[in-house]
């Protein structure tokens, strides 16, 4: 009895337990109805109407006709997992839901699945902290990456796992833990993802005991120290990712041993140190170190690895020349070398199989002329050799390849025309080729031809002719930049379909005539630069609708009329407004100092006359003394916006720096009366120039409130009174010019002022100083004088009282000093201070 007992349990055990088909079915259509599904197909054969489970789709079964496995990878699937219930499938040896959008944690139900030898619930959506997984020790495949599953990752319950081929957990939220050295026992691994799991500290030695791994990741931590030699020993690895940690050092002696090596990927670290060791590995695809402070050449081999088809080496310190052979016998797609110090020529065999799709060479030293080879590279999508000396004439075919996207051969030699061919290149959206000597005319090339293009930079060449008209057709363009060339006529009159376009830069050309009224249907536009050519009328009328100008520059042109008090009300963001060298008259519109955002104004060398308005005061952003910089420095794709400003007397060009500068510049008119106090509320201020006016008046006695001020030209007007003491203060002023007034009294001192040249004074009678020929007379004057040899000693008269006890003790005060150099500039400049504010009575 107690035979047939133990017979029918093992019978059972071979059935699973307790559960039956009918069971079965039941847990599966639980498991239906817990979930969605996007596509329609994926349930459709799950019914209950006398069919087996072994004929749903996804479902297999043991000889028994239990589920052994459910397979539903990339079915749409939506929803949490319902483990307590699947997990009474007593066969199940595999369960994957991996690429799905399911959600919620994995639960402790999960446990019962004792059966599990693969088990893959990668990306999808599932959260919440992993329980001990100890009691799956029949797992062969665990995969739960590319997810949001946070906690600390249970590493220590994986020790039972013993068998495990295939561990992937990378991209999670995991807490931070050292690295889980539980994962060098596992003698049968193949496979090891842990990228981006928090992991930090240095790889183990012992990682080289996993002699059948085929792949390693473990990118995007915070791994320390350098990648070990034992690595070596992992000959059978085909790919090796460790981007974006800190590893430090060199490749490791014997790395080239890896001769299997097809993706390696060390980018992103702190690596340097030569490449030698890569020679040896000619199975490699893909070569990706970039961002390092590697050094020393590429070596010679990589130009005949038939298989290499990725090169992406920027940001390191490489030198020497690319391998000529390069890319020759391989079918090599994307080559990025940029921001090193390469030399030599573009190796011409990159696209000899016709799969070549980037060509990324921009700053460094390349020469010579772009191969005649690439014309015929129709593959191309990206062709960037900015920033190199390149040469020559641009091969005629290459400009109309059939899927540029990119075309960037800025700040290089280039000579010669754009050809023709460039309309082509329909998918064009990126067009660079400032800082050139291209000259001619450009291609008339209609919007309809370039649909894509966003942005166009031909600055800074020798271009001639006249604006296309259909330039206006390009509604995708959002940057046009145009300046510097010999371009004339005048602007056309095309405009009113630009609603996209957000920085244009017409200056320094040769054109002429109105600005049009179409111009005003640029809603989107931030920048706009039309100085330096021969533009007339009266301020546009039509830029009031651009009420998103951050920037408009229209100086040295020949504008007339007043500057229209509709400017303070139109433009909210406005930064800089510069209006310089034109022939506006009338007085300054008090309504202009309501752009409160408004941190540069040029109204220079103009006609304006009256007075500085008292609302001068109310720039707000001109009263900010915390400087940051914002969005004048760079915008999209690198590009920084510029301006010519006088600079501590001479004109100066600010690009990077440009949102530190905060300024005002009304020289060069026919203003009068005094200059407002309100002016001295503006303390952000770095310069100001209100030179070659009528200012009548005095100073304003708070002028020491700019203490930010490093530029300072009130020069050639009618000031009058002494220098206020305030100005000592500004400890950053090193460029003053008060030269040419009616100023008179003492020179305030003050070590900052003490170091200015005595021409910034001349042509003021009335002062006088020690840095002046004419020396105070009244009883205050003193003398700070220092014999070269340094052995004369530092006189200080003042006559403070009378007594024979007092000169002697001064003096023997004086004779400490001469002894001991810190105390006596001390002593000197806390005598400045005191002379300084005993003078203002």
């Amino acid at each position: 009895m107690s035979s047939l007992l133990l017979l029918l349990l093992f019978l059972c055990l071979l059935r699973g337990g307790n559960s039956s088909p009918e069971e079965e079915l039941q847990i599966l259509l639980e498991f239906k109805a817990s979930l969605s599904t996007t596509k329609n197909n994926t349930f459709e054969s799950w019914t209950s109407e006398g069919r087996s489970t072994c004929s749903f789709a996804g479902i297999k079964c043991d000889s028994t006709g239990s589920v052994s496995e459910l397979d539903l990878t990339d079915s749409g699937l939506s929803g949490t997992i319902p483990f307590r219930s699947l997990c009474r499938l007593p066969s199940l040896s595999r369960l994957s839901l991996g690429s799905n959008l399911l959600c919620g944690s994995i639960t402790v139900g999960l446990l019962n699945c004792t059966s599990l030898r693969h088990l893959d619930l990668g990306f999808n959506y599932l959260a919440g902290a992993v329980p001990g997984l100890a009691p799956l020790n029949e797992l062969r495949v665990l995969n739960l990456s590319d997810n949001a599953l946070t906690g600390l990752f249970p590493w220590g319950s994986l020790g039972n796992l013993t068998d495990l081929e295939v561990l992937s957990l990378g991209d999670n939220l995991f807490d931070s833990s050292p690295f889980p050295e539980v994962v060098v026992n596992f003698a049968r691994l193949t496979w090891l993802f842990l990228s981006d799991c928090n992991i930090r500290g240095e790889i183990p030695f012992s990682i080289g005991n996993l002699t059948h791994l085929v792949d390693l990741e473990l990118a995007d931590n915070f791994l320390t120290g350098g990648i070990i030699a034992e690595i070596a020993r992992l000959r059978n690895l085909r790919q090796l990712e460790l981007y974006k940690n800190s590893l430090t050092g060199s490749l490791p002696p014997g790395f080239g041993n890896l001769s299997n090596l097809a993706y390696l990927d060390a980018s992103m670290n702190l690596l340097k140190g030569d490449l030698s060791e890569l020679r040896s590995l000619n199975n490699l695809v893909s070569l990706q170190l970039f961002l390092n402070d590697f050094s020393g050449e590429v070596p010679l081999e990589l130009g005949n690895f038939r298989y290499l088809t990725t090169l992406s080496l920027y940001s390191n310190r490489l030198t020497g020349m690319l391998p000529p052979k390069l890319g020759s016998v391989s079918e090599f797609e994307h080559i990025d070398v940029w921001d090193n110090f390469f030399t030599g020529e573009i190796p011409p065999d990159m696209c000899r199989k016709g799969k070549m799709r980037k060509l990324l060479t921009g700053d460094n030293k390349f020469t010579g002329k772009i191969p005649e080879s690439y014309a015929n590279c129709s593959s191309l999508v990206r062709l960037r050799v900015r920033n190199n000396s390149l040469n020559g004439v641009v091969p005629a075919r290459l400009w109309g390849l059939p899927n540029l996207e990119i075309i960037d051969l800025a700040f290089n030699r280039f000579e010669g025309p754009v050809s023709a061919a460039i309309g082509e290149a329909k998918p064009l959206r990126f067009l660079f080729l400032n800082n050139n000597y291209f000259s001619g005319k450009l291609p008339d090339i209609t919007g309809a031809r370039w649909l894509y293009l966003q942005y166009m930079d031909v600055s800074y060449n020798q271009l001639t002719g006249t604006l296309s008209p259909h330039l206006g057709e390009s509604r995708t363009l959002v940057y046009l930049l145009m300046a510097g060339n010999q371009l004339s006529g005048h602007i056309p009159d095309c405009w009113q379909r630009m609603e996209n376009l957000t920085f244009l830069d017409l200056s320094s050309n040769n054109l002429t005539g109105r600005i049009p009224s179409t111009m005003g249907s640029m809603v989107s536009l931030h920048t706009l630069h039309l100085n330096n050519n021969s533009f007339t009328g009266r301020f546009p009328l039509s830029l009031r609708k651009c009420q998103g100008l951050v920037t408009l520059d229209i100086g040295e042109n020949r504008f007339h009329g007043e500057v229209p008090p509709w400017i303070g009300d139109s433009f909210p963001a406005l930064k800089i407004l510069r209006l310089r060298a034109n022939r506006f008259s009338g007085g300054i519109p008090p309504q202009l100092f309501r752009l409160a955002a408004l941190q540069l104004l040029d109204l220079a060398d103009n006609e304006l006359t009256g007075s500085i308005p008292r609302s001068v005061g109310n720039l707000a952003a001109m009263a900010i003394r915390r400087q940051q910089r914002d969005d004048l420095d760079r915008n999209a794709f690198g590009y920084s916006d510029s301006v010519s400003l006088m600079w501590k007397g001479e004109m100066s060009f600010f690009k990077r720096t440009l949102s530190l500068v905060r300024g005002i510049d009304l020289s060069c008119n026919f203003l009068s009366q005094e200059i407002p106090s309100e002016l001295t509320n503006l303390s952000g201020m770095v310069y100001l120039n209100l030179s070659r006016n009528d200012l009548t008046g005095s100073i304003p006695s708070a002028i020491g409130n700019l203490d930010l001020i490093e530029s300072l030209d009130l020069s050639r007007n009618q000031l009058s009174g002494a220098i206020p003491p305030s100005i000592a203060s500004l400890t950053f002023l090193d460029s003053l010019d008060l030269s040419s007034n009616n100023l008179s009294g003492r020179i305030p001192s003050g070590n900052q002022l003490q170091t200015l040249d005595p021409s910034v004074y001349a042509g003021n009678d009335g002062l006088c100083g020690p840095t002046l020929p004419k020396k105070c007379s009244d009883h205050w004057e003193w003398s700070t004088d220092v014999e070269e040899n340094g052995d004369g000693n530092e006189i200080i008269w003042l006559y403070l009282g009378t007594g024979h006890g007092f000169v002697v003790g001064f003096w023997g005060f004086i004779g400490l000093l001469s002894f001991k150099t810190s105390w006596r500039l001390a002593f000197f400049r806390s005598m400045d201070k005191v002379l300084s504010r005993l003078s203002i009575g």
